[in-house]
């Protein structure tokens, strides 16, 4: 016949469970330190990256007005022939 485990003391097993309970949360609140120490690296870079993704949207709209303006295209057979010019 199986052995049936000793019945706790509803007192101890409180304190137990209140014991696990602090154990944890202090993880939680160690892993929310690591977080958030986290998080403050990483919102500079997040600028620097939403900066230099605005700068590279500018440069490409200004590419784009430059290549279908007027004088880029009038000037088209002077680049070629200085693409193709002896060096």
């Amino acid at each position: 016949m199986a052995q049936q485990p000793a019945e706790m003391d509803p007192a101890a097993e409180v304190e137990i469970l209140m014991a696990h309970l602090r154990d944890v949360q202090g993880q939680l609140e160690q892993e929310y330190r690591a977080r958030r120490a986290l998080e403050a690296r990483i919102a500079p870079l997040v600028q620097e990256r939403d900066a230099l993704t605005a700068r590279l949207n500018a440069a490409e709209i200004a590419l784009a007005a430059m290549v279908r303006s007027r004088i880029w295209r009038a000037t088209a057979p002077l680049r070629w022939l200085l693409e193709r010019r002896p060096r």
